[in-house]
């Protein structure tokens, strides 16, 4: 054992040596770290050096030094400012150099989450930044530091996208090999017909220009070159793992270190030897038609998902001046090799030489025959029929078409998985092990909550301590600030798609595909909810067909409905506060409603998505619903019907298109009754 070691107690030593194995020096800023509570200067020197790597430390190790460093910061005197420019200086952190110039780096830090680099400010808003590690730092205290608080401050050194100072150390082309070795790769080849939309185009550059400087290297490295990122045999499902494997999905998510964003590859296949399969039926049931492809997206899919959110995205923020809260796509890349037990196998031998899928081989060729059948029904024939076992593989693919995306504005805190993780049967359903339920439960209220205070009990159970945390002041304020937010982003989003005659069959609504994240901005934590999968999001830009669009919206209403239900769960909300809530929803909701038809009008940047016939038409369903809704018992009784039929035979409908309206008012008469609100007459937003 090294001299350092002996100044700590044995039972820490042995801890410590145990998470770090063949590590000394890792003894050595142990001792040093909880010989004291005071900021040193030569410790926090000695700490950049080996976050930085300098010395040839592992990746483990300087993980560990970033969040040690993180505790020095945090001790810097309030009023020690020679200190405090010396370590944004060290840190390589564009301060304001006081002389009234604004410092060329002003507009990265703004982008980074900071508001300001006047020097003071700025190193005020880093340590508001860095004080959410407050929780398990404060924990350590000098030799008398208990196993468990060591053991909970190794294991936050473990996320590498809560350690706000490594992204200062670890360079992007670091953070890149890394995910390479803890991923599969493969050859493909870059689809870029999707980008042929100027609206498209513009809105994919926007968002790429948006991120900082070290996420979009980092993003970079992933894109190029043109390839399948899979998941590993063994993929960690494991919360804020630089690259997690969520659990019940077959996405991976990239937690950048030091940052607020993820990058999604949708998908990445199954776990194990063989990441992609064919599935026609479960439980005797058809699956899904893009699920026929088991483990990955078809590029179909992906190319409709990314032209709907960048469209819809340019839509909300010309018509709201703020950015819409959508997952957003910067590649598509087609799969032209798959890793496999024999190597990496071209796609047509994956699918078709039996010893590549071993015993799942006959179930995969039954399945994928299945498929092509019901494509053929569904779609029509494409290509003529191919013999033999090559022919069935060909004509699978050119229907499934297999690729991948990158995208971000995503998050692997899902509203189904944050309900589940919250609740009695949360460590359970995680896997946690014994005594790794107070840690899921405090990663999953920092992320909904945004700033995050323990509360002052010992964890017996999964259901005492949540009930606890959510008991305490601070943060019962901020769940029903985060609740009341997230509504209202809610109502903006679907009064903003209904205001197009727009629906998602529910997709970018339901709990599973919709999630919440901690954002660092105008340096402040903040929660923001988000809106993924968008395969099936649609607005009407050339012709409105009521009866085809209706049923969808209904769907679109169970699961906000559903959607809203579940954070009030989360949240823990009732009464007037999901009252107010709700409140909130619905008035965000009319408010976008009538913005976005007004501006869709008068806004020559919106002209592009909608044709001219579109937006001559676009008073007429509204004046149908107000007939609808002006009678006392719309399900009953002729009146409003004769009324909508004059209106719009005075509009130039013939009898069929008169019909289908009529028939589309009775079929959502519920629905249209229930957002009245968004059909009344008034003057203003």
């Amino acid at each position: 054992m090294c001299a350092a070691s002996l100044s700590l107690p044995p039972r820490l030593a042995a801890a410590v040596a145990a998470d770090f194995p063949g590590e000394p020096r890792a003894l050595e800023l142990a001792a040093e770290l909880l010989a004291g509570g005071r900021y040193r200067r030569g410790f926090a020197l000695a700490l950049l050096d080996a976050m930085q790597g300098r010395g040839g430390d592992s990746w483990e190790l300087r993980r560990l030094a970033a969040l040690m460093l993180q505790q020095q910061v945090l001790r810097v005197p309030a009023g020690d400012q020679q200190e405090q420019s010396a370590v944004l200086r060290a840190l390589g952190l564009p301060a304001d150099s006081g002389d009234g110039a604004k410092a060329d780096g002003e507009a990265e830090l703004r982008k980074e989450g900071y508001s300001s680099s006047e020097p003071r400010q700025l190193f005020r808003e880093l340590r508001r930044k860095l004080a959410r590690a407050e929780r398990v730092c404060r924990g350590l205290r000098g030799r008398r530091t208990s196993l468990r608080a060591w053991r909970d401050f190794v294991a936050l050194s473990r996320q590498e996208c809560k350690l706000a100072l490594a992204r200062y150390a670890f360079t992007p082309a670091e953070v890149v090999a890394r995910i390479g070795g803890q991923t599969r790769t493969s050859r493909g080849v870059r689809e870029l017909a999707w980008l042929d939309d100027e609206v498209v185009a513009a809105e994919a550059a926007r968002v790429r220009e948006s991120l900082p400087r070290y996420e979009a290297a980092v993003l970079a490295g992933l894109l190029e070159p043109p390839r399948i990122l899979w998941a590993a045999v063994a993929a960690s499902g494991e919360l804020n793992a630089l690259v997690e494997y969520p659990l019940t999905t077959v996405v991976l998510v990239v937690k950048v270190p030091g940052s607020c964003l993820e990058i999604e590859l949708k998908r990445a296949g199954r776990r194990g030897e063989c990441p992609l399969g064919a599935v026609y039926e479960r439980q005797g049931e058809p699956v899904h038609v893009p699920h026929r492809l088991d483990g990955g997206s078809m590029a179909r899919s992906l190319t409709f998902d990314a032209t709907s959110a960048h469209c819809f995205a340019h839509l909300y923020r010309t018509v709201h001046g703020r950015e819409a809260p959508l997952s957003r796509t910067h590649a598509v890349t087609s799969i032209r090799a798959v890793p496999s037990p024999v190597g990496e196998a071209s796609i047509l031998d994956y699918f078709t030489r039996p010893e590549i899928l071993g015993a799942g081989f006959p179930a995969t060729r039954v399945a994928m025959a299945e498929a092509v059948e019901a494509f053929g029904r569904e779609w029509g024939r494409s290509l003529p029929s191919l013999p033999g076992p090559l022919g069935l593989t060909v004509q699978f693919l050119n229907f499934t078409a297999p690729a991948q995306a990158v995208l971000t504005g995503t998050t692997s805190f899902r509203l189904d998985r944050i309900a589940l993780y919250l609740s009695a049967e949360g460590p359970a359903a995680y896997g946690s092990r014994q005594g790794e339920g107070r840690r899921l439960a405090e990663d999953v209220l920092e992320e909904i909550l945004g700033d995050y205070t323990p509360p002052a009990v010992p964890y017996r159970d999964h259901a005492q301590f949540v009930a606890a945390a959510f008991a305490e002041p601070a943060n019962r304020a901020g769940a029903e600030a985060s609740f009341a937010a997230a509504l209202e982003e809610v109502g903006r989003v679907w009064g903003t798609l209904l205001a197009v005659r727009g629906f998602s069959r529910g997709e970018s609504f339901v709990e599973r595909n919709v999630g919440l994240r901690s954002l660092w901005r105008d340096g402040r934590w903040a929660v923001a909810i988000t809106f993924m999968d968008h395969d099936d999001l649609w607005f009407a830009s050339q012709h409105f067909a009521p009866l085809a669009t209706l049923p969808n919206m209904l769907l679109d209403e169970r699961h906000v409905l559903r959607q809203v239900a579940t954070l009030e769960r989360i949240y823990r909300v009732g009464g007037k506060t999901a009252e107010a809530g709700r409140a909130g929803l619905w008035r965000q909701m009319a408010l976008a409603y009538r913005r976005t038809r007004e501006r869709i009008v008068a806004d020559p940047a919106l002209r592009p998505l909608f044709s001219r016939a579109f937006l001559a038409r676009l008073d007429d369903w509204d004046d149908a619903v107000r007939e609808l809704l002006a009678a006392r018992q719309p399900a009953q009784g002729e009146a409003w019907k004769r009324r909508v039929r004059r209106l719009l035979a005075g509009r130039g409908y013939g009898a069929a298109r008169i019909a289908e309206h009529l028939q589309a008012l009775e079929l959502a008469a519920g629905h249209l009754v229930r957002t009245r609100f968004l059909y009344e007459e008034t003057t203003g937003v």
